[in-house]
């Protein structure tokens, strides 16, 4: 348990394997599901040079602390209200739109809910394009004090 929380969990189970206890939607009343609402985070573009797919969103979102959180091809993070689809924050880490990668696409950011002594917790931990590792105040969308990019490329 974590701070009277169940364990947060990829997919269901510790080990994964996409499955929920969950039983309020099941094969009998799926089909009366209704749209609530939508969000578009507007970071998309078509391929500009031969051998180049342009975007592709292909992020999970992840629920920390009551927030729907979530990145775009561009590496943007965003919060969004899970009920009403409100933006709560967005945060840019400004990956330079000028170089080279192999692909703009982002598969999404990790959670990480420290100790009771831990100024930042829960933590939201993104990686970019441009290889740097960047935690962020999950309830605020701020960089967490005391901790500095990581540049993965570098040492």
């Amino acid at each position: 348990m974590t701070r009277g929380r169940e364990r947060p969990l990829t997919e269901g189970t510790p080990r994964g394997g996409r499955y929920s206890r969950l039983a309020d939607i099941h094969t009998g009343n799926v089909g009366e599901l209704e749209q609530v609402w939508v969000y578009q985070h507007g970071d998309y573009f078509d391929a500009v040079l031969p051998g180049f797919n342009g975007t592709s969103s292909e992020t999970t979102p992840i629920l920390v602390d009551g927030r729907l959180v979530f990145t775009t091809p561009t590496n943007r993070v965003i919060a969004l209200d899970p009920e009403s689809g409100e933006e709560l924050w967005t945060f840019d880490p400004e990956v330079s739109r000028f170089e080279w990668y192999a692909m703009w696409t982002n598969r999404g950011v990790a959670a990480w809910y420290g100790g009771p002594d831990h100024a930042c917790a829960p933590d939201v931990f993104l990686t970019t394009l441009d290889a740097r590792l960047i935690a962020l105040n999950a309830r605020t969308g701020e960089r967490c004090p005391g901790f500095a990019d990581v540049k993965l490329r570098e040492g």
